[in-house]
């Protein structure tokens, strides 16, 4: 087995109903995670009293009455909240993004870092959720994990004031020739309903802060319209009137653009 220190972070919001099993099941894993931070976000529940109860380090943060995770327009702040939890530990050699309603299988973080050690370039990876369809290049936000010297050089903190917070790191990770990826295979169990729809319909947002070619974003508009016309008409929407102004940094914007550009050309040359 390879051993390596695992640093795993993760907001915690009055959940003291699923934090139990997503802690047990961290607690189990064949490869065992040095460190675990609970981001306590104001709850008013026994959520601190667990992490506790388990050996995590807890971050207090005040009470505040709004759920982050209802709306588009406060999704970023959870990017805010989550940012308490760094600089990780500096001898970790892997951090691990997770949600306290998520539950591993016990060779969850020792399959990804296996895979990761064996490849130089893969900086960033995640299994997938039970009951959602996942692409190789999807890489989940929940259970994701990264190499720290990535994470450290390049991220550091996630970008605030945007949708696409956690996007950002792995389109930065491919702008930089590195390499991202899920593994369909890998399944985690949630404990409730993901926030897959809400993320969708508003993901224009994110489109537009990455710097989608405008073509490209239209056209994958268009094509989730034709499957589900509400979501398709909400993320055009959100695409043409964007909640900020922020933007990604240039370099990124330019190679999500060239990418998209080379994938409509490859498309076309396809169909001659």
């Amino acid at each position: 087995m390879i051993w390596k220190k695992v640093y795993c972070f993760m907001p915690a919001r009055n959940e003291e109903k699923t934090l139990p099993r997503c802690l047990e099941s961290l607690k189990n894993q064949t490869l065992k995670i040095h460190k675990i931070t609970i981001i306590n976000d104001g709850s008013t529940d026994e959520t601190k009293e667990i992490a506790k109860y388990y050996g995590c380090e807890v971050i207090d943060l005040p009470f505040h009455p709004e759920s982050y995770t209802t709306r588009a327009e406060t999704i970023w702040k959870i990017a805010k909240v989550s940012n308490y939890a760094f600089p990780p530990p500096p001898d970790c050699d892997y951090i691990l993004q997770h949600s306290p309603d998520t539950i591993l299988p016990p060779n969850y973080i020792e399959f990804l870092v296996n895979k990761m050690e064996k490849n130089p370039k893969l900086v960033i990876a995640s299994g997938s959720v039970k009951g959602e369809k996942t692409l190789k290049s999807h890489v989940r936000g929940v259970g994701r994990l990264y190499k720290s010297w990535f994470w450290n050089r390049y991220i550091k903190k996630f970008p605030l004031g945007l949708f696409s917070y956690e996007s950002y790191p792995l389109f930065k990770a491919r702008s930089l020739g590195l390499e991202v990826r899920s593994f369909p295979d890998l399944v985690m169990i949630t404990q409730r309903p993901t926030k897959a729809q809400l993320y969708l319909e508003n993901q224009g947002y994110a489109m537009r802060e990455l710097g989608y070619f405008p073509p490209y974003a239209i056209a994958h508009c268009l094509r989730v319209f034709l499957r589900n016309q509400k979501i398709g008409i909400k993320m055009l929407l959100s695409y043409l009137r964007p909640f900020s102004k922020r933007t990604v940094e240039k370099d990124v914007k330019n190679w999500i653009k060239l990418y998209q550009i080379h994938r409509i050309l490859r498309l076309k040359v396809n169909e001659t």
